[in-house]
């Protein structure tokens, strides 16, 4: 039983998650501050990005399903990252 059929949307949108994860490396090795906030927001869309790829292409309703669980941690380490980048300018 063939899990993953590749169709060109979904190569895309693996190719640019590919992408946003090496972003997301040189923001980490280049950062200027001790927060990960940005890497949270890359790695999460990234992780997003190839679920949502993965997703596209798939005939198998238990790893549709696994991969909407993937896709909801990822928008909750996007959430995350953008609630520590907002407290990151407040003065506690």
């Amino acid at each position: 039983m063939n899990v993953y059929i590749p169709n060109l949307p979904s190569l895309v949108l693996i190719f640019s998650s590919l992408l946003i994860t090496s972003n997301s490396l040189y923001a980490w090795a280049n950062r200027h501050s001790t927060g990960i906030d940005h890497v949270l927001i890359l790695s999460g869309n990234a992780i997003w990005l190839f679920a949502l790829g993965l997703r596209l292409g798939t005939r198998d309703m238990e790893f549709y399903l696994d991969l909407n669980r993937m896709i909801f941690v990822s928008l909750m380490m996007m959430s995350w990252g953008v609630f520590k980048y907002g407290i990151s300018f407040l003065d506690f």
